[in-house]
């Protein structure tokens, strides 16, 4: 919602319709306010015909629904605090975000996924459960290939039908970094032998920060002798040295920050892209491999980050050599 000069000057005489409509918005989905003030009259105005007209149940759904971005002042470190809002006797607790960068809050707002209503399932639902008990579909189905979808003008309802547990050898080289990443972490149904030899050799052209010990102890490669036996060609990203995996610009930062701590002690005390650069200079003594595990699987979608991709993909390649690199 994109609010104009002309929507100010007329805003007494809209408010208690933009009020109404608001409502459920409100208490249905978190509200992020960017580029207005806390303080701004004519946000606390809407926020007070909004909470006025509020049941006290409803009062309590808009907690922490309601998101404030503040520019930094006078050098003031980002970072996510908890303030109120006070109408009368009513306060709400809100959240506020405080950064002179905006890109990784758009960045995040971007990754987040439009959530289906449930209405919109069961009318979903209605249709397939129509177009299958009709003993004449023929004039109502049409196979194509989901790339032309968008081309026909006629279609009323689409579904998709396919396996996503098989991969021909050839659709192997078509798999994304994103896949991989994902295998690795996650587990799944992929042929490991056709990974290392197709995808993973085919994305080797294109970048050195890919995982690749995991897979070859799954296939019976733990040694450099083992590799140099076998039919594999990844000379360029079968690498042992972790010193590949720090960015030196930062290791007077680490240095002064967070040297001597435990991954524990950095993952509370610092955000994710802080821990993705002060890994791979920590003492190996102090990194649980598990509590890192689990701060990739939790941050994967860093992945497809602008910012902060190479960083993350770095950080995996470093814990696949922590754990299951050759000695």
């Amino acid at each position: 919602m994109v609010l104009t000069s002309s929507d100010y000057n007329e805003f007494n005489s809209k408010n208690a319709y933009l009020a109404a409509k608001l409502i459920t918005i409100f208490v249905e989905h978190p509200i992020i306010f960017i580029g207005y003030s806390i303080e701004d009259d004519n946000i606390r105005s809407i926020l007070t015909s909004i909470v006025n007209c509020l049941s006290p149940s409803d009062t309590g759904k808009i907690r922490n629904n309601l998101i404030f971005i503040k520019r930094n002042k006078n050098g003031v470190e980002d970072g996510i605090s908890d303030d109120n809002l006070y109408f009368g006797k009513i306060t709400i607790p809100i959240k506020v975000v405080t950064t002179n960068n905006f890109t990784p809050i758009y960045e995040a707002i971007a990754e987040t996924k439009r959530k289906i209503p449930t209405r919109v399932l069961r009318y979903c639902k209605e249709q397939l459960y129509e177009l299958i008990k009709d003993k004449n579909p023929e004039k109502k189905l049409y196979v194509l290939d989901y790339q032309d979808v968008e081309e026909k003008k006629d279609i009323e309802f689409v579904v998709g039908l396919g396996a996503i547990d098989k991969v021909s050898s050839k659709g192997y080289s078509l798999l994304t970094y994103e896949d991989i990443f994902s295998f690795y972490l996650n587990g799944g149904t992929y042929d490991t032998r056709l990974v290392l030899k197709n995808t993973i050799f085919q994305l080797s052209k294109r970048t050195p920060y890919l995982p690749i010990y995991k897979f070859m102890r799954d296939v019976g490669i733990n040694s450099l002798d083992d590799y140099k036996s076998s039919d594999y060609d990844l000379d360029k990203i079968v690498n042992t040295d972790h010193e590949k995996y720090k960015i030196k610009n930062y290791e007077s930062q680490f240095e002064k920050s967070a040297k001597g701590k435990t991954l524990e002690e950095i993952i509370i005390k610092y955000p994710p892209e802080k821990i993705l650069i002060y890994v791979p200079f920590m003492d190996r003594s102090l990194i649980d491999p598990n509590i890192l595990k689990n701060f990739l699987i939790e941050n994967s979608h860093m992945i497809k980050s602008q910012v902060y991709s190479s960083n993350y993909k770095k950080l995996v390649c470093f814990y696949d050599l922590l754990v299951y690199g050759w000695d």
